[in-house]
């Protein structure tokens, strides 16, 4: 399409040289004074000297080459890489590339199915284009029921936590039958905290009087309430709410009753919904043509759940370019929870130890893999916020996460207990 004969591209060089005038070519007085012997040629000649030989020739030989070689090289493009000019062999290459049988189709046929495959595949494929991918998936609410870690149990008579909290058991014998108002089941997420949006309860029966409360705490002792639901029909009953953090304990609370029942026999527990907040990419993690994601979710301390993992590893495998000889060594994990308890000692009349708490929690909770907790930062923090001395005794030095890209570990740190002593 494009390629020429070399003698062709030489001697049309030639003939443009030729038709030039001296100006054209080179400054005449420059000429005389740098190049005499060439200058008192064209005195006899009075045209370019574009002998075999000469430097002109030279010259168009070494352009002609150059030029020959772009446009063989263009039409190996036009052979090789376009649908719609490729020639059979390479049309079967990429057929095997994308998946796409080409046995008993004609070249029309071919084409016209590639172009097909290729068009429902985005372009691209480096670490930015795995992070935006990432960031792009989102699921609906998520169970997050507690395996276990029932804290108290107030009023009800035949609690069993294993039926209550996982909703996954065989026995769901849970029954609420509170002889009165103001019984409450409460549960101790200790180091996962969560930040629960929705509750089902499953009743017995059709219901009208019968009211509950939901509530959470970080200290067991201060609860605020986060919804209301009065279950009326019978299987499940449910209600979601707004929340802007994630808190350790959470409680159900009976508000009143009819005391006839029908009465809850499961309950189920629901963030949501989950996102991709932040990803890192670590190429050839496990070796070459390999490349670990490694995802931080708006939940569970930034702990993403299995089916977020596997729809990014979906969306990642969807999107990504397919090269021949390209080995798909890809790991979407997510990290590995460190939690810190930090102690804070010091004084300060107008120090205002709540809000010094609270900015370590939105601190450290921001952190991401392998960010370093800095001691230096929570000193600044406790300052900030009314203390005159400020001294971290617990840790005893800052915490860097471990990183281990070969056996896929990838640590966060967030925040245990915190203590201002």
């Amino acid at each position: 399409m494009f390629a020429r004969d070399f003698n062709e591209l030489l001697n049309t060089i030639l003939t443009m040289y030729k038709n030039m005038t001296p100006i054209e070519m080179l400054d005449v007085m420059k000429l005389k004074q740098e190049r005499p012997e060439i200058y008192a040629a064209y005195l006899t000649q009075a045209r370019p000297d574009c002998s075999e030989g000469s430097i002109l020739f030279m010259r168009a030989a070494a352009l002609a080459s150059m030029i020959y070689g772009i446009l063989k090289s263009a039409d190996k493009v036009v052979d090789q890489f376009f649908v719609d000019t490729a020639i059979r062999k390479y049309l079967e290459r990429q057929a095997a590339d994308y998946g796409v049988i080409s046995t008993g189709k004609t070249d029309v046929l071919l084409a016209a199915e590639l172009k097909a495959k290729k068009s429902g595949r985005k372009m691209g494929g480096n670490r930015y284009d795995y992070i935006d991918w990432a960031k792009e998936v989102s699921l609906d609410y998520v169970v997050a029921n507690p395996a276990s870690g029932q804290l108290t149990n107030d009023g009800f008579a035949e609690f069993t936590a294993a039926a209550c909290i996982d909703s996954a058991t065989v026995a769901k014998a849970w029954s609420t039958d509170a002889i009165e108002a103001g019984a409450s089941i409460s549960i101790d997420l200790e180091l996962i905290r969560r930040a629960y949006t929705k509750l089902r309860l499953f009743l017995s029966g059709a219901e009208s009087e019968t009211a509950y409360e939901i509530s959470f705490s970080d200290n067991k002792t201060d609860w605020t309430v986060a919804a209301q639901i009065t279950p009326a029909l019978a299987g499940w009953n449910e209600v979601s709410w707004t929340i802007n953090a994630a808190h350790r304990y959470w409680k159900l609370t009976l508000t009143s009753t009819d005391l006839s029942g029908p009465f809850v026999t499961e309950m189920e527990w629901s963030e949501g919904p989950e996102r991709v907040v932040d990803a890192l990419v670590y190429p050839l993690a496990q070796g070459e043509g390999t490349f670990d994601v490694v995802i931080i979710s708006n939940l569970a301390r930034g702990i993403a759940s299995q089916d977020l993992l596997d729809a990014v590893y979906a969306k990642l495998d969807e999107n990504r370019p397919v090269v021949a000889g390209f080995s798909w060594g890809l790991r979407v994990l997510t990290g590995q929870l460190v939690c810190q308890d930090i102690v804070i000692t010091g004084s300060g009349v107008n120090w205002d130890t709540e809000k010094t708490v609270e900015d370590i929690f939105a601190y450290t909770e921001l952190l991401t893999i392998g960010q370093t907790l800095y001691l230096a930062q929570l000193q600044s923090i406790a300052i900030q916020n009314g203390a005159e001395t400020a001294l971290v005794t617990s840790p005893a030095a800052d915490i860097t996460p471990l990183v281990n890209e070969a056996a896929g570990i990838y640590q966060v740190i967030r925040p245990g207990d915190v203590t201002i002593a």
